[in-house]
């Protein structure tokens, strides 16, 4: 029996719950967003109904979903940390070996993803005589 406002939650979704706050802990965030609920979800029981009806309803690799949601986070913070707007030059579309391959090229510069890869932007521009005048 539920208190008066209170609303009881099964063990099923209190482990969401936790695993999305285990989420947001690893992706440095201070607030828990649908995002890291449904990457909880996605990591908790693939198994669950729910993931069961989205299989029904679309063609699920919960894998690739799970880093498809990973890269629309990390590109989100980025552009709202920079404050950049998508544009054609900060919205590249990467494939997952493309990433990896910056991701590890950034690091072993000691440099954010972000920094790394816009220095190698502009790098190629100025080679190929690009300017803005």
């Amino acid at each position: 029996q539920a208190r008066s406002g209170h609303i009881p939650f099964t063990r099923h979704a209190k482990r969401i719950l936790e695993q999305s706050l285990r989420e947001t802990s690893l992706l440095g965030h201070e607030r828990i967003g649908t995002e890291q609920i449904l990457l909880a979800l996605i990591d908790e029981d693939r198994e669950s109904t729910g993931a069961r009806l989205l299989g029904e309803v679309l063609p699920v690799d919960f894998d690739q979903l799970r880093q498809h949601i990973l890269r629309q986070v990390t590109e989100h913070r980025l552009t709202a940390e920079l404050g950049l707007g998508p544009t054609p030059i900060t919205n590249l579309r990467l494939t997952e070996a493309e990433h990896a391959l910056c991701v590890a090229a950034a690091a072993k510069a000691g440099q954010r993803i972000d920094v790394w890869m816009r220095d190698r932007i502009l790098d190629a521009a100025r080679a190929d005589g690009a300017s803005t005048e």
